[in-house]
C-alpha cells in the first residue's frame, strides 16, 4: 500500500504457495498489480491471467481481480479495455456488496473518462466513487481524481483540491499517491501559467521517485498529464526532475502516450512529440472533421469537403486518407456504422491532445476570467495554410469568437481606465485581425492616454495607411478618431 513494490515482490512466491485455495486469485492479483506499479506490464499479464484463472472457481475474488487487470491497461495506455475492466469490476463490486472495489473502480473509471476528456462521464463516476469512500484513503482518492478533472478543465480551485489531497497523501505515508498527487499539481499549475509552482511541484515527485527507487509507478498519471510531457520536453537535459520523463521514454510493452493533433497555425499529427509523416495533404482535416463531426455521413464528407470534386473520385481519396490515418497513428480506428451509414473516430490507447478542442475549452469557461492565457492557446487560422469553404467558415467563427470575446473584456478594462491592460490585449488581439474596427478604437484611446498626442498620431496615421492599402478607404470610426486627437490636451 506504501507504494514498495519492489521489496513487496520477493514475499509473492512464498505467499503463492502458501496461500489457501480459496485466496490464490488475491494473492495472484495483489503480485500482478505491484508488477504493474514496477513496470513489468507482460509479467504482471501472466500473474492476472493467473489470478483470472483462479478467480472463476471464486467467484468473490473476480471484482478486485477484474480490477487490477484494469489498473494494468489502464498503466500500458490503452484506455478502451482499461475502461470495459473497470466497468465490469465496478458492476461485478456492487453485485457482490464489495463497497471498496466499486468505489475505486468508480474513480479508476473518472481517471479514464477524465484522460479523454469526457468531462461530465468523467463528474458521474467521480460522484458515484465519493459515495462509496470510507476512510482518508477514499476520500484522498476522490480529491485527486477531482483535483485531475478540473486541472484539465482549467478550473482555478483545481490546485486547492489537490493540494487536501496531498495532505491525506502525506498524512498516511502513501508515497506512490503523494507523487501522483505531485504530478497533477505540476499539470494544474502549468496550465495556469506557473512555471515555478509546476517545477517545484516536478521536483518533490522526482525525490519520490528516487525515495521508491523506480519511477515506474509514476507513469500511470503521468502518461495522461499533456503539460507536464510537454513542458519536460523543453527543459534541460541535466534539470532535475528529467528521469521523469527518461522513465516514460523508456517504457516497454506500452502503447504510444500522446497523439497530439496540431490544427490552430498548422495541419499535423505528432505521437508523442515526433511528428506523423502522412503521404495525401488532407489527411489531417477529413479527421479534424471527423472529430468536429462524428457520426458523418459519406456524402456530408464528399459535399462538404470535396464539393467541386467527382463523387467517386472523392470517396476514393477519403477511404485512402481513412487507411493512412488507421496505418499511422496505433490505435486510432474510422470505423463505418452500416445501420446509421457514418463515420466517426475512436482512439484507444493513446491520449487526444486537440489544441482546437482545448481553445474551446478556454473560451468556454466561464469561471476562468484571464483572457490572456486563453489568448496563449490561439497558435494562428484553423488548418493553416490548408483552404476550402469549410475551413474558411469555422476560421472566421473562431476568430469573431475571440475578438467578440476579447472587446468585452477590453470595454471592462476601459471602463475602469485599465489603459495598459488595454493597449496590451489589443495589440494581441490586432494580431488575429489587423482590420478590426473596434480593436484599433480601442488601441488608440488606450496609446492616446499611455503615450500622449504624438504617439497615438502615429499609431492613427500606420492604422489608417494600412486600411487604405487594404481596402481603398478608411473606416469612417477610425477617421473620425483625428478630431478627438486635435481635441486632446496632451
Amino acid at each position: 500500500m506504501r507504494g514498495l513494490d519492489a521489496g513487496a515482490i520477493e514475499y509473492f512466491e512464498f505467499a503463492t504457495r502458501a496461500a489457501n485455495p480459496t485466496r490464490q486469485a488475491f494473492v495472484l492479483g495483489a503480485r500482478g498489480l505491484s508488477l504493474v506499479y514496477l513496470g513489468h506490464y507482460d509479467k504482471a499479464e501472466e500473474a492476472l491471467r493467473s489470478a483470472a484463472a483462479h478467480a472463476k472457481h471464486f467467484p468473490f475474488s473476480q471484482p478486485v481481480v477484474t480490477y487490477y487487470r484494469g489498473v494494468l491497461e489502464h498503466a500500458r495506455g490503452s484506455l478502451q479495455g482499461a475502461q470495459k475492466l473497470f466497468t465490469e469490476a465496478a458492476a461485478l463490486a456492487k453485485q457482490s456488496g464489495e463497497t471498496e472495489t466499486e468505489c475505486y473502480a468508480e474513480l479508476a473509471l473518472c481517471a479514464v473518462a477524465t484522460a479523454t476528456n469526457e468531462f461530465q462521464m468523467a463528474r458521474q463516476h467521480l460522484a458515484r466513487g465519493r459515495n462509496l469512500t470510507s476512510g482518508l484513503r477514499g476520500e484522498g482518492f476522490a480529491l485527486l481524481r477531482e483535483g485531475a478533472l478540473l486541472a484539465l478543465q482549467d478550473h482555478a480551485n483545481s490546485t486547492d483540491v489537490l493540494e487536501r489531497a496531498r495532505q491525506i497523501f502525506s498524512q498516511l505515508r502513501l508515497s506512490r499517491e503523494l507523487g501522483w498527487t505531485w504530478l497533477h499539481l505540476a499539470e494544474a499549475h502549468l496550465r495556469r501559467g506557473d512555471i515555478t509552482a509546476a517545477d517545484d511541484a516536478l521536483a518533490e515527485a522526482t525525490d519520490l521517485r528516487h525515495a521508491l527507487g523506480s519511477g515506474q509507478a509514476f507513469l500511470i498519471e503521468l502518461r495522461y498529464l499533456p503539460q507536464v510531457q510537454t513542458h519536460l520536453a523543453g527543459r534541460a537535459m541535466e534539470s532535475y526532475g528529467q528521469e521523469l520523463l527518461a522513465d516514460l521514454n523508456t517504457a516497454k510493452g506500452a502503447v504510444p502516450r500522446t497523439v497530439h493533433l496540431e490544427t490552430l497555425g498548422s495541419a499535423r499529427l505528432l505521437i508523442d512529440g515526433k511528428p506523423v509523416r502522412l503521404d495525401l495533404a488532407r489527411s489531417v482535416e477529413i479527421l479534424t472533421f471527423l472529430l468536429d463531426h462524428p457520426d458523418s455521413r459519406l456524402d456530408q464528407l464528399q459535399i462538404t469537403l470535396f464539393p467541386d470534386t467527382e463523387h467517386k473520385r472523392s470517396k476514393s481519396y477519403i477511404h485512402q486518407a481513412r487507411s493512412e490515418l488507421e496505418r499511422s497513428i496505433p490505435g486510432l480506428k474510422i470505423p463505418y456504422n452500416r445501420e446509421r451509414r457514418t463515420y466517426s473516430v475512436v482512439l484507444d490507447g493513446p491520449q487526444l491532445e486537440w489544441d482546437l478542442l482545448n481553445l474551446r475549452h478556454a473560451l468556454n469557461d466561464s469561471s476562468n476570467s484571464d483572457l490572456l492565457s486563453k489568448l496563449n492557446l490561439y497558435h494562428g487560422p484553423l488548418l493553416w495554410p490548408l483552404d476550402g469553404e469549410w475551413i474558411e467558415t469555422e476560421r472566421e467563427a473562431l476568430k469573431n469568437w475571440v475578438i467578440q470575446l476579447g472587446l468585452e473584456t477590453l470595454d471592462k478594462w476601459h471602463a475602469l481606465g485599465e489603459h495598459e491592460k488595454c493597449l496590451y490585449l489589443a495589440l494581441r488581439l490586432l494580431e488575429i485581425d489587423p482590420l478590426d474596427e473596434a480593436l484599433n478604437e480601442f488601441l488608440l484611446r488606450a496609446t492616446l492616454a499611455l503615450k500622449g498626442q504624438a504617439s497615438a498620431r502615429a499609431t492613427h496615421k500606420r492604422i489608417c495607411e494600412l486600411y487604405e492599402n487594404e481596402y481603398g478607404d478608411v473606416p469612417t470610426t477610425v477617421a473620425m478618431f483625428s478630431k478627438q486627437l486635435n481635441q486632446s490636451p496632451n
